[in-house]
Parts: structure tokens; C-alpha cells; sequence
């Protein structure tokens, strides 16, 4: 209904004078005013929509009144008439555009929350629905529950065919499928019953609270411009959807407070449910299995019978025909098979989330108490192997090929007989005339049978196969996700069991327990037991036992002789000869073979009570403790006998006596005390009983401190062993990190063993040992380097010897080649003499050599050999504790701060089309982060310092490249490094460029007056590197100083000068002054040499001497050839000059010397005279001499 404007205007006019009457506290005449129903309507609202703005002055216009047909209170908006004064509001054409905008939004908001309340109002109506209905399911589930129920046997239609099965069976595998997950529904609202009435509870408390405050910023809008009334139109629909919103929570936590009893029982009839559709659908599946075996056996046996009752010309073809078949028995087993691993992997799947499901509940809810640590360790031991998933992942790999290859070749076949008539006959013609004296149309009967069975075959043979490649394929999908699973499952144990107490603290009952199973241990009776089990298969197997025996014996005897040998094959060469690598590698294995002598012993009576005959349990665990501890003696025993007095290690690998003393000494005392602990340690996991639980902790501790007391003793700052570093290598990273090193490897073993006294024993257990492996492989690194670099010295021994006999036998030639007779006595003594020196430079020993041996060995390959054990050592580091990293993604669990990203996403619309929207997320940096970006910013540092040399002698020095080239490119590669490593620390504790930008801009311009000159040099640096004004080598001038270009830098570069002093230039200077480059594009440079000769000498001679002396010189170019020019007539002197070219400006100054003093030599036997500067006096007269004198002598008389 539409109205004039002046009625409009007049009821504005009232309203206004209506609200204004109202005090401020929402009471009028002393009744309460309901903050719920403001004074102004709705209608006026709406109709003021063209009124002028207060804060604009826009001019009115007449705008037709919007009438509310929904609403049956004048006062309550609705959908229609908020939409109504949308689109009054939008054809508005002298409004603002700013003020249009936020009344549109807020009417925009305004709909929404409308719209929102009629969604809460339908669904507390459902709500309300279910909670009448209660009663009534609740009795139906009761009564479903009541009812016996289980799987039916399966029933085969008559002429079903393979096909109606599978699709069967396909059907009931959906069905399974959603039971599983209607249980696990069910079994999820059960147990999140109580969680959601609390958050119910927690919803009513906030919806009420804003409740209030939208009730109070109703009452807070006294306005009656157009903005305030769109405010209060945006509120008024806000406060009818929470109200909305507040009695469809408060329903629902009636109906979730009235489901106590009936969710326990939809929870159990689902799982029941699940239960028997699982049996069910097993039971169709073996029952489908039997019939297809059955019916391919009885097809395989008659098309058998009929091969063998067939012609000879048609013997082929029902072979063929029986082999089809056969194929199907085949392929019937192999779906049998898989449908069994595909029933396993799916019980193992729900097994593994139920417990991972369980688990997960009682570490949050338990905590890391010790309960929670032993519960963890027996679910991370019972997890299935990964060798389990890599079977079925080969069996798919291997069969997948084979069945569609075969399942090609059966359509194939399939193919040809899709016409009888003509198969029959090609087959005829393949005949020829075998059947030619039977009648052909009864022949052609014969082949039509023959082939309709071969279609019969195909047809229910490749459903089988098709059926047998699906089962591949549903194997290898479950196989990955059974493998997910489970890895997600270990990496959730192995990020909690590391830091969960695994036991109680060890104490007084604990060693009491341990006393009593080392008195278990050591028990006469069971030493007899051991005693006698051994002695049983010795008797029975006396060979192997002699055989062990002597062995043993022998190495013990011939131990002094193989010493012998050994010493004699790591002397150095003989005078003359040269060293042999073999002799080195031969001495090694001699001490291997030495160091077997007690292991072998343990090895073999530890394997011989292992398979005895008559082993027991406690037997089968001593062979077992004795094999372990069979690695633990020859590693200790290799290392002692290489630190042999006079062994490899002296005399191959340079250790001094003094640290094979102190290793050789470490290591019998771990021998003769260790071995014991380790082997008992090793047999007291027979048994889980609590004593030998505390036995095992007790030698744990024991072994773990006695290591940590011997490290510490060998890795001591004063000890032996770190004085030889120190003396050997003194700026090694090894040597400069000595003391930290030494407090290492002591505090670990103690470190461990103070974690399993305290408790955590499964965590001391896992490091300890991983660091144990670790610790072997950097000795075993260490060997192997040693020997690496005792094959290079050989070599470069080697190649050292042969360069000198080949200069010496150029000498002899020479010397052979002269005029003298090669008998003569002189000639003899001379050849002779020259084979002496060779005899003496070979005959300096293999000690005194080595350093010049290490200095004829190639660096390059030393270079390589350390980076490359380096890298042995940084992968087998990864492989040794890669089962131990998951533990620390606990740290992810302290975030330091909160970083906003930027990100980007696909959102898919209602029409199915794709776009891309930008969203900021808050993204943690944890601790986790910080490691690594530690890790990683470390990790540069050594790349960025060794990764130009690496490539240096890798790549670049093989490449035609000048030095100045290949040096340029190290340093760019080094700098690409270092903000390559920069960025992935960034990235690392998530720090973008967008969150810093702002910081970055305003350091820019503070450094860029406070450090101006540094960036200047460091962009100079880089157009230096770019342009290569000059390059490393250069010989430059920069002001007054010449000097070669050793060292250049980012921010400066050094020059030494002839002086050998070293002048550090910043590299402003080669950009914005003067520089000469002598050797930029051309080395050669030109020498002047200025002469002055006295009046009367001959310019020619002159010239032809200073030419001669200049073509005489072996420095001096010949193209372009030397110069004479005589310049001019001085004032004493003719003037000559000599300009000469030399290739490279360092022979500067030996070709001015040499040159000069040829000259002057050569002047002074020409009688040539360099002349000098000269000046004659000319007195004309002296008459008035004395008289000058007196008048100059008389002043100074009157002064006197």
C-alpha cells in the first residue's frame, strides 16, 4: 500500500517525536520498556529510506511505502520486507554511495540472519519430532536387540551364472561396507555423548550472552537517520536468530540428554548388524569359491576325457580345450587366495584403528604415566612388518602382468570362435587330409562341438579372470592403505613412546630382584643344562667340534709368525723398489685373522647349542646371547690388535704409541669387563619375568656407565689421544672441538644410564644403541679413510720414484750420447756416479719419506676421500636413527609464535566450475622448526666454506677455463648457496617475505645512510663478478700501488704487492676509480728505456748495440720486435730510447735490470759515454772585484 508524501513525512515526524519522549534508560512512566520492541516500526523504517541523510545533506525523494503481508507483528521484520527495503534502498539514485553500500551490507546481514533463525526454527521442529518419536525407537531397538539373528546359509538360484554371483557379491560388499561404517557412527555418538552435552551447554551459555548484548545495542540506537535505522533493523533481525538459535540448542541438549539409553543399543544392534554382514558376506564368498572350483574341476575332467577320446587330427584342439580349463582351476584358486588376504587386510585394518582409536584416548586422557609407556611399546611390537606389505606389493607387481597378458590372449581366442562355421573350417584346412576318409559334415559336427566347448570355456573363464585381476587390484589398495595406516599408527607410538616413562624408578626392591636373576643365570643347574646339551652334540658331531677346536689352536700357535709377517709386509720398501699397496692390504687382513681367534670360538659353540638336537628354550637363549656377543669381541678386538705395539695402526695408519697405548688399554678393560655384562645383558631377556627385567636394567646401567668412564678416560683434553690430534692436526675442526667432544662421549653412556634409572629404560635402550651403531661406523669410517690415504701415499710414492729414475735415465743418455767412448773409464765412472744418486734417493726410509710422500700424493683425491666419507657418514647416520626421528615431532607440540600465511586454494562453486580464492592462516613455528632451521643454517655454513673447492677440483680445473674464471664462478656458487640455505631457513620457521616486508623496507632505508659505503662495495662486489674487470691473478695498478690479485671478496679484494704485502682494497674503487689491468685482455706490455749519450757519438752504433743487446735477451718478444727511436737533442745528452715488449708484466723489472746492465757494459766497450747534465761559467771580468767586496765589508764594520 503506497502513501502521499506528506502522510509519509507525517508519520516520520511522530515516530521521531515518539522515540525521543522515551528516557534514556528504557522506561517511560515508570514501567519497564521491553529492549525487545523498540518505539519505532518497522513500516517507518522502510519508508524513511529517501529521507535526508544526517550526515550527508542528500535531498529527499519520494519513495513508495513497502507493506509487511508476512509478519503478524507490526514491529517483527521479515524475509520479504527486509528484501522489500533491499531493493528500495537500490533503486535510490541521490544517495551515497558510501552510506548505499553499508545499508545494503547490513541488510544483506540482516537477510541472513532471517534466513539463519528459519533454518534453526526447522530443524528444533525435527529436533522435537525425534524427541516424541523416542519412546518409541528406543522399544524398537530393545526388541530388535531381543531377537536372535545371524548370517543365513547362501542359496544358489537355479541358472545363475558366474556373473549374477560376483554382482552379488559385489552388492553384499557395499552393504558391508556400510555397516562398518553405520557401527563405527554409532560407536563415535556413544562415546562423544557426554563431550557434545558440555559443548551444548557451552553454545546456550555464549548464544545467550550475545543474546544480551544484542538486546542492549537495540536499545543503545536512538538515531532516526536512514544508517541508524538500517542498524536497527540489522540487529533486530540478529536478535530473532539467536533467539531462534538458543531454543533450538536448548531442544537438542533434551534430545542428547534423553539418548542415554537408546545410544548404547543402536551402538550394539549396528555392531551386531556389521557382524553379521561380515559372516554373511564371507560365507557367499566361500560358498561361491566351492562352486567355482567344483564347476571348473568337473569341466577340467570332462574336457580331459574328451581330449583323450578324440581323433589324432583333433587331439590339439581338445588339448587345448582341456588346458582352458584347467586355466580356470588355476585361476579359481588364485581367487580363493586373494579373497582370504583381502579378509585379512581388512581385519587387521579395523583392528588397527580400533586399537589406534583406543590408544590415542587413553594417552590423552591417562597421560605419560608408566601404564601408558608399557601399553605403547607392546602396540609398537605387535604392529606388522613392513616385510609383510612389500610380499603383497611383489605378488601384485608379479601377477598383474601375467593375468592381463593371459586375459588378452583369452579374448583373443574368444575372438576366433564367435563364428563356429568359419573356425570349424580353419581348423579343416590346418587338418589337411587326416580325416579325409571320414565324412566331412560329420567331421565339421565333430570341430563345431569341439570349439562351442572352447566358447563355453572362454565365456566363464575370462569372468574369472576379470574377477581375478578386480582381487589384484582391491589387494593392492588395501595392502597401501593397511601400510598408511600403520605408519601413521608407528609414527604416532614413535613420536609418544621415546618420551614416556617405560618403567619405575629403579630402586632398592629392583637390585634385590636382579640378585635373584643373576643367581637364576648363573644356577648350577643351569650351566649343567648348557653343559650338557653341548656335550651331547659334540659326541654326536665330533668332526665340527675338532675342526673348531683346531682352528682355534692354530691361530693361537701361528699368532707370532703371522706378527712376523705382518711386521714384515708394512716395512717400508727396499732401496730402489717400490711400495706395494697389496703388501699394506695383505697386513690387514692378517689382522683380521688374528682378531677372530675368540670370536670364533663363541660363534661357533653359540650356534652349535642354537641347533642342537636336544637345544632347550634355555640353551636356545645362551647360543643366542653368545652369537650376539660374538660382534661385541671381534669389534674390540680388531681395533686392539690394529692399536698393536708395532701394528697397522703405527706403521699404516701414523698413530703414535702413546695413543695406541692409551686406545689398546681402553679397550682390554672393556674386554675383560664389558664382555660379561654384554653377554649377560644379552640372556637376560630370555624371560619377562620382573627379575629379569631388573636384572637387564641393572647390567644396562653397569655397561653404559663403564663405557662412559672409558671414553671419558680416552677422550680426556690432556690425554694421549688428543695431544697426538693436537700435535697432528692443530686447526682441525676435530681439534678444536676436542673438549666438547670429550664431554660427549662421556655424559651420553651416563646420560643413558641415569634416563633408565629414572625409568625411561626403553628410550635409554633405543639411543644407546643407535648411538653405539653410530659410533662403529665412524670408527669403521675412520679405518677405511686411513687406508684410502695410505693407497694414495703409496701411489704418490710411487709415481715420485719413477719420475726420478726416468730423469736419472735421461742423464745416462745423455751422458752415453757424448763424444767419449762407452767404455772409456771416465764415461763408466760417470754412469756410475749417476746410478749412486738414484740408489741414495731410494734408499731414505718409509718414516722419514712419509711427509714428502704425503706431498707427492694427489690433494684432489684427498679432497674427495674426506667429502665422500663425510657423506658415508651423514647417509648411514640417516639410515642408523631414521626409526628415532619421528620422536621428535613431539616438539611440534611448542609453538614459540604465530605466523599469518597467505595462501591459495581451489573452491569448487554449486555449477561445478573451479576458481582459486586467496585465505590467510595462522601457520605455528614449533621447536621442531627451529632444530631444523638450526640443521639447515649449519649445514650451509659447511656446504657454503667446502663447496667451491669441492668444485674447484671436481669440475672446474678440468675445464678450459682460466683461474680467474674458475674462481669467479666458486665464489657465485658459494653465494648461491648461502641465500639458497638462507631461504630454506625462512621457510623453515615459516618467516615469508609478506610478514616481513614492512621490517625489511625500514632496515633498507636506516642501513642504507648508516651503511651506505658497505652496500655500495657489496654491488660492486657483485658487477666485479659479473663484468670481471678483474679477475684473480690480474697484475692491476690502483693509485700508486701494483700488485697480482689474490683474494676476491664480496665486499673488498686483496692485492699483494711485489713487497708481499697485502693491500685490502674495497671494491668501490674498481668501479668508480682509475684501475689498470696490465694482464685484462692482453699480458704482454711494453718497456721503455730512455738513454742519453754525450754530442758526437754515432746514433747508429748506438741503435745497432741497444738492438742486439734487446734481441739477445730470452725475456724480450720478438714479434712485436724491439725499437730504437731517437727521440731528440737534449740539453746535454742525446736522447735514445729502447722500447722492448714482454710477455707478462712480472718479468718487469728483471728485464729493466738485464737490459740495463747490458747497456752499460756494452756502452763502456764501444767507448760510447753516457752523458750527464752539464753547465759552463762564463766570466767575462774581475777588475771590480775587491772593490765590491770592501763596500759589502764596511756596514758590517759600523755595526761592530
Amino acid at each position: 500500500m503506497q502513501f502521499p508524501m506528506r502522510f509519509t513525512s507525517l508519520s516520520i515526524f511522530f515516530a521521531t517525536i515518539f522515540l525521543h519522549s522515551f528516557p534514556a534508560s528504557g522506561q517511560f512512566a515508570g514501567l519497564p520498556l521491553p529492549v525487545s520492541q523498540p518505539a519505532v516500526s518497522q513500516s517507518a523504517v522502510s519508508q524513511s529510506a529517501n529521507l535526508q541523510s544526517a550526515n550527508t545533506g542528500a535531498s529527499t525523494q519520494q519513495i513508495p511505502a513497502v507493506t509487511d503481508n508476512e509478519s503478524t507483528d507490526g514491529n517483527q521484520p521479515t524475509i520479504k520486507s527486509v528484501i522489500d527495503e533491499i531493493n528500495v534502498i537500490t533503486a535510490a539514485a541521490d544517495l551515497a554511495d558510501e552510506l548505499k553500500k553499508e545499508c545494503l551490507d547490513r541488510l544483506g546481514k540482516a537477510k541472513a540472519s532471517l534466513e539463519s533463525a528459519q533454518a534453526s526454527s526447522q530443524e528444533r521442529t525435527a529436533i522435537e519430532a525425534e524427541l516424541t518419536s523416542l519412546p518409541a525407537r528406543t522399544e524398537d531397538v530393545r526388541q530388535q536387540l531381543a531377537k536372535d539373528a545371524d548370517a543365513l546359509q547362501p542359496e544358489f538360484p537355479e541358472g545363475i551364472t558366474i556373473a549374477g554371483l560376483e554382482a552379488r557379491l559385489a552388492d553384499m560388499r557395499q552393504q558391508v561396507e556400510a555397516a562398518d561404517a553405520d557401527a563405527q557412527a554409532s560407536q563415535k555418538a556413544t562415546e562423544s555423548r557426554g563431550l557434545r552435552i558440555a559443548d551444548l551447554a557451552k553454545q546456550i551459555l555464549e548464544t545467550d550472552k550475545r543474546l544480551t548484548q544484542t538486546a542492549e545495542s537495540i536499545v543503545g540506537i536512538t538515531g532516526t537517520d536512514l544508517l541508524s535505522k538500517t542498524k536497527l533493523t540489522e540487529q533486530r533481525c540478529r536478535q530473532i536468530s539467536l533467539t531462534k538459535q538458543l531454543e533450538m540448542l536448548k531442544v537438542k541438549q533434551r534430545l542428547m540428554e534423553a539418548n542415554s539409553e537408546i545410544l548404547p543399543m543402536q551402538r550394539d544392534l549396528a555392531v551386531r548388524n556389521a557382524s553379521i554382514a561380515e559372516k554373511q558376506l564371507t560365507l557367499w564368498q566361500d560358498a561361491v569359491s566351492r562352486w567355482r572350483k567344483q564347476e571348473s574341476q568337473r569341466q577340467a575332467k570332462q574336457a580331459r576325457r574328451i581330449a583323450e577320446q578324440s581323433h589324432p587330427a583333433l587331439k590339439s584342439l581338445a588339448s587345448q580345450n582341456a588346458d582352458i580349463a584347467e586355466l580356470r582351476i588355476a585361476t579359481a584358486a588364485g581367487i580363493d587366495k586373494l579373497a582370504k588376504m583381502l579378509h585379512d587386510i581388512r581385519e587387521s585394518s579395523t583392528r588397527t584403528r580400533e586399537q589406534f582409536d583406543d590408544l590415542r584416548d587413553r594417552v590423552e586422557h591417562a597421560g605419560a604415566t608408566t601404564s601408558t609407556g608399557i601399553l605403547l611399546r607392546k602396540q609398537r611390537s605387535e604392529l606388522p612388518q613392513p616385510s609383510t606389505f612389500l610380499k603383497r606389493e611383489t605378488l601384485v607387481e608379479q601377477e598383474m602382468p601375467k593375468a592381463h597378458l593371459r586375459l588378452m590372449e583369452m579374448k583373443q581366442w574368444r575372438r576366433e570362435v564367435a563364428d563356429l562355421g568359419n573356425a570349424a573350417e580353419i581348423v579343416m584346412q590346418n587338418v589337411g587330409d587326416d580325416l579325409a576318409d571320414y565324412n566331412r559334415d560329420n567331421v565339421i559336427a565333430v570341430v563345431k562341438r569341439l570349439l562351442s566347448d572352447r566358447r563355453d570355456f572362454l565365456d566363464k573363464v575370462i569372468p574369472d579372470q576379470n574377477t581375478y585381476l578386480r582381487d589384484l587390484n582391491e589387494l593392492d589398495l588395501a595392502n597401501g592403505a593397511l601400510a598408511t595406516q600403520v605408519n601413521e599408527f608407528q609414527n604416532f607410538l614413535d613420536q609418544r613412546v621415546l618420551w614416556i616413562r617405560s618403567d619405575d624408578m629403579f630402586g632398592l626392591s629392583d637390585i634385590r630382584d636382579a640378585a635373584k636373576g643373576l643367581r637364576t643365570v648363573i644356577a648350577p643347574s643351569r650351566i649343567a643344562e648348557v653343559a650338557k646339551v653341548g656335550g651331547a652334540d659334540m659326541l654326536r658331531r665330533p668332526a665340527v667340534a675338532v675342526a673348531v677346536i683346531a682352528a682355534f689352536f692354530l691361530v693361537m700357535m701361528f699368532r707370532a709368525r703371522m706378527v712376523a709377517t705382518q711386521t714384515r709386509l708394512t716395512n717400508p720398501p727396499s732401496a730402489g723398489q717400490c711400495a706395494s699397496f697389496r703388501d699394506y692390504a695383505l697386513a690387514c687382513v692378517i689382522t683380521l685373522v688374528i682378531s677372530v681367534r675368540w670370536p670364533i670360538l663363541l660363534a661357533a659353540f653359540g650356534y652349535r647349542l642354537v641347533s642342537a638336537s636336544g637345544t632347550t628354550p634355555w640353551t636356545h637363549s645362551v647360543g643366542e646371547a653368545l652369537l650376539t656377543t660374538v660382534l661385541f669381541v671381534w669389534s674390540f678386538e680388531l681395533i686392539r690388535e690394529m692399536s698393536r705395539r708395532g701394528g697397522v695402526g703405527e706403521k699404516l695408519f701414523g698413530w703414535s704409541e702413546g695413543v695406541s697405548a692409551s686406545i689398546r688399554g681402553s679397550l682390554e678393560t672393556m674386554l675383560l669387563l664389558g664382555t660379561p655384562l654384554f653377554a649377560l645383558l644379552q640372556l637376560a631377556q630370555f624371560d619377562e619375568t620382573p627379575e629379569m627385567e631388573s636384572l637387564k636394567r641393572f647390567l644396562f646401567i653397569t655397561l653404559l656407565m663403564l663405557t662412559g668412564f672409558q671414553l671419558g678416560w680416552l677422550a680426556r683434553n690432556n690425554g694421549k689421544l688428543m695431544r697426538a690430534l693436537v700435535i697432528h692436526a692443530p686447526k682441525a675442526l676435530v681439534c678444536r672441538l676436542r673438549r666438547p667432544i670429550g664431554i660427549f662421549a662421556t655424559a651420553a653412556p651416563i646420560g643413558f644410564a641415569l634416563m633408565s634409572f629414572a625409568g625411561f629404560h626403553f628410550s635409554a635402550y633405543q639411543l644407546s644403541g643407535r648411538l653405539a651403531e653410530t659410533g662403529a661406523a665412524i670408527v669403521a669410517m675412520i679405518v677405511l679413510h686411513s687406508l684410502s690415504l695410505c693407497w694414495l701415499e703409496v701411489k704418490g710414492f710411487n709415481r715420485k720414484l719413477r719420475q726420478r729414475k726416468e730423469e736419472q735415465q735421461k742423464k745416462r743418455e745423455e751422458m752415453l750420447g757424448a763424444s767419449e767412448p762407452i767404455g772409456s773409464p771416465a764415461k763408466l765412472a760417470t754412469i756410475d756416479t749417476a746410478a749412486a744418486s738414484v740408489i741414495d734417493v731410494s734408499n731414505q726410509s718409509m718414516e722419514t719419506s712419509r711427509k714428502q710422500m704425503n706431498e707427492a700424493a694427489d690433494q684432489e683425491f684427498k679432497e674427495l676421500l674426506r667429502y665422500a666419507a663425510v657423506i658415508t657418514l651423514i647417509v648411514g647416520g640417516w639410515f642408523i636413527w631414521s626409526d628415532v626421528l619421528p620422536a621428535l615431532r613431539i616438539l611440534d607440540k611448542v609453538e614459540l609464535w604465530q605466523n599469518i600465511e597467505t595462501v591459495a586454494e581451489t573452491v569448487i562453486g554449486k555449477d561445478g566450475s573451479e576458481s582459486i580464492r586467496t585465505i590467510e592462516r595462522n601457520s605455528p613455528t614449533t621447536l621442531t622448526n627451529v632444530l631444523m632451521a638450526f640443521v639447515i643454517g649449519l649445514g650451509t655454513v659447511m656446504v657454503g666454506r667446502r663447496l667451491p673447492g669441492l668444485l674447484e677440483l671436481t669440475l672446474l680445473e678440468r675445464l678450459p677455463l682460466e683461474p680467474g674464471t674458475r674462481q669467479a664462478i666458486a665464489i657465485l656458487v658459494r653465494y648461491t648457496a648461502t641465500v639458497t640455505g638462507m631461504l630454506l631457513v625462512c621457510n623453515a620457521i615459516h618467516l615469508s617475505w609478506g610478514s616481513v616486508q614492512w621490517l625489511a623496507a625500514a632496515m633498507t632505508v636506516g642501513l642504507g645512510f648508516g651503511l651506505q659505503e658497505i652496500f655500495a662495495n657489496l654491488v660492486s662486489g657483485l658487477i666485479i663478478l659479473f663484468e670481471r674487470p678483474i679477475r684473480a691473478g690480474d697484475l692491476v695498478t690502483v693509485g700508486d700501488v701494483t700488485g697480482h690479485v689474490t683474494r676476491m671478496q664480496m665486499r673488498a679484494t686483496t692485492i699483494t704487492d711485489f713487497d708481499r704485502r697485502e693491500l685490502i682494497v674495497p671494491n668501490k674503487t674498481f668501479i668508480t676509480d682509475s684501475v689498470i689491468n696490465w694482464t685484462l685482455s692482453d699480458p704482454v706490455s711494453r718497456i721503455t728505456l730512455p738513454v742519453g749519450v754525450a754530442y758526437g757519438t754515432s746514433v747508429a752504433r748506438v741503435r745497432e748495440i741497444m738492438l742486439t743487446i734487446a734481441e739477445n735477451s730470452s725475456s724480450v718478444m720478438s714479434e712485436p720486435p724491439p725499437h730504437v727511436l731517437f727521440k731528440g737533442f737534449g740539453d746535454s745528452t742525446l736522447d735514445v730510447e729502447l722500447r722492448v715488449f714482454i710477455p707478462k708484466r712480472e718479468l718487469y723489472v728483471d728485464v729493466v735490470n738485464e737490459i740495463n746492465l747490458a747497456i752499460a757494459d756494452e756502452f763502456s766497450q764501444a767507448g760510447i759515454e753516457i752523458a750527464f747534465p752539464q753547465q759552463d761559467l762564463h766570466i767575462r771580468s774581475i777588475d771590480g772585484l775587491p772593490a765590491m767586496i770592501g763596500q759589502r765589508q764596511e756596514p758590517q764594520r759600523e755595526a761592530a
